[in-house]
């Protein structure tokens, strides 16, 4: 979610982000005074900078071309080949995206690739921090330079950082199983969690070559990242592939059904049927060539759905998984941000409080149903500004309370946060993925927007509170102590103007509205939201009222 990035270059050419791209070559030998590290696949020759060593676009499973499209990601062979690993190797098919940095990179199919950065130093068994990269499932990939993970290794020499891309829209969550043929491809709704899974394997094995401990992995994600993590544990064949959890503004809740999922194939359908008579089949959909397949996903991205709780990668009921100890023996940040749904000002500008309105009328009418009217009556009692901030609760701060409850009720060490820190920009206030510069130690992407309210103080406490909880599961510093999350004792870290620990931060009342909720999963795509609300009725009502007037006043003037 590079929103730094894009704000700083909105309305400009990205075509210099391709020219960045270069394809990692095979090598005869290795090269002098370079820096190899044998693998299981192949020999990786990194960059060193700064004393930071880059190995950057290393396959972790083969690509998923010709017969691998639309299948689980297969274990790469065996190599005693040398191979460069000086570059990001390619963002996964995606259409631009705003604020997705890395959606205007080279995109393609053959996009399982991973980046590992360490400190040239010798030292073995260090943690290692994997991250997640967000875009709604739809978008993203690890080129974004918010995900650069040279400064983080810089000053937190004793990491080992690693980010991993993964394949995400129509490649990677859409579910076939009702299409002719697709009987098999049972794995596709969930495709970009098991090329997550691939990933961590392929660390697991190969990680203390790089000094890393494959006994101490932290995963970190934000956004569709933060949903990402949430989701990894509950995945059969996760077990010991990490040791604990860092959530950022994402879970789960997002998570459709096989119901929801059949919009996508419909959408498909009806897609092609605009240039195809014939009934669309496995067969036809694996003989498009990769350019035919970015244009499909270009009419279809928008539509993209995120993982389905499809009862054979992810259980239908999550919440009920880690209430039964799905969690049990790790640790667990998890936490949100104060402004989250400013973000989307990005998306819909001018139009931003009438979508979101929006959002939230749909939610009232159609997924609460019964008895939504009153619910949001209640909840517009215990807040200031409710329309957004029931929709920050319902898709982020409430699914994160309700996890780290389960999670703490269970006798594990949780820990929650909430980040109020803002943007420089007053209107995006403390947004979605607002934090991410300063945990991931990339404050000099503020700096080149003129960002004067850059707090570096509050980026190194931050950075260290991960860092220690990376190595130890306990994210206090010697500075500040941060205790663990109950239910009885609801402690929050804050990351504002001040780092500070609080205490019951949120009223009862809100909290007991929102928590039952969450069991409802409420899906975020814009594309499903239907115009039945009471605000459309309005706008359709006023709408028709200003055209009789001016058609009464135009036949007055007419008629004289």
């Amino acid at each position: 979610m590079g929103i730094f990035f894009f704000i700083r270059n909105e309305g400009t050419d990205y075509s210099y982000l391709k020219k960045l791209y270069k394809k990692n070559e095979k090598l005869d030998s290795i090269p002098e005074n370079s820096f190899p590290i044998k693998c299981l696949n192949g020999t990786f020759v990194g960059k060193e900078k700064e004393n930071v060593i880059s190995y950057k676009g290393i396959p972790f499973a083969k690509p998923p071309i010709k017969n691998l499209r639309w299948r689980p990601p297969v274990e790469c062979d065996n190599s005693d080949d040398i191979f460069e690993a000086y570059a990001y190797q390619k963002s996964p098919v995606q259409r631009h995206g705003e604020g997705e940095a890395a959606s205007f990179y080279e995109i393609g199919e053959d996009c399982l690739y991973l980046n590992i950065w360490r400190y040239n130093d010798g030292e073995k068994n260090k943690p290692v921090m994997v991250f997640i990269h967000g875009g709604g499932y739809g978008w993203g990939g690890t080129v974004d330079p918010t995900y650069d993970g040279h400064n983080f290794v810089k000053d937190h020499k004793d990491i080992i950082f690693v980010t991993i891309t993964y394949r995400v829209s129509i490649l990677g969550f859409m579910d076939l199983t009702n299409i002719k043929g697709g009987e098999s491809y049972k794995e596709s709704p969930n495709l970009g969690m098991l090329d997550q899974v691939q990933a961590l394997k392929w660390i697991n094995k190969n990680i203390e070559n790089f000094g890393g401990d494959k006994n101490n992995v932290t995963i970190v994600g934000e956004s569709a990242g933060g949903g990402s993590v949430t989701m990894l544990p509950l995945i059969k064949g996760t077990k010991g592939l990490f040791k604990r959890i860092i959530s950022q503004s994402g879970s789960f809740c997002w998570n459709i059904t096989k119901e929801e999922g059949k919009r996508v194939i419909a959408n498909l359908k009806s897609e092609i049927k605009k240039y195809r008579k014939e009934e669309i089949d496995m067969d036809y959909l694996l003989s498009l060539s990769e350019e035919e397949i970015i244009n499909l996903n270009l009419k279809l991205n928008d539509y993209c759905l995120p993982p389905m709780r499809d009862g054979y990668i992810i259980p239908e009921d999550c919440y009920g998984e880690i209430e039964r100890g799905a969690y049990d023996g790790i640790d667990l940040i998890i936490g949100s941000n104060r402004d989250e749904v400013k973000y989307y000002r990005i998306l819909f500008g001018c139009f931003f409080n009438m979508a979101i309105r929006l959002y939230v009328e749909n939610i009232i009418y159609h997924r609460i149903e019964k008895n939504g009217v009153e619910i949001f009556n209640k909840f517009k009692k215990c807040v200031d500004n409710p329309i957004e901030n029931f929709l920050n609760d319902i898709y982020f701060r409430g699914p994160a309370l309700k996890i780290a409850q389960l999670h703490s009720r269970n006798k594990n060490n949780t820990y929650c946060y909430y980040w109020t820190y803002p943007y420089f920009i007053p209107q995006f206030g403390a947004c979605h993925a607002v934090e991410l510069t300063y945990v991931l130690n990339n404050l000099q992407l503020n700096a080149a927007l003129g960002d004067k309210t850059i707090n570096y103080k509050l980026a190194q406490q931050a950075q260290n509170m991960w860092v220690n909880f990376a190595k130890t599961g306990n994210p206090s510093t010697e500075e500040i102590k941060w205790e663990k999350y109950d239910e009885k004792n609801q402690y929050f870290m804050i990351f504002g103007k001040e780092t500070e620990l609080k205490k019951d931060i949120f009223s009862k009342e809100r909290d007991d509205i929102i928590l039952p909720l969450m069991e409802k999963y409420i899906p975020y795509q814009a594309a499903e939201l239907s115009l039945n609300v009471p605000m459309m009725k309005k706008a359709a009502l006023i709408s028709l009222t200003i055209f009789v007037l001016i058609m009464s006043l135009f036949l007055r003037k007419f008629l004289k």
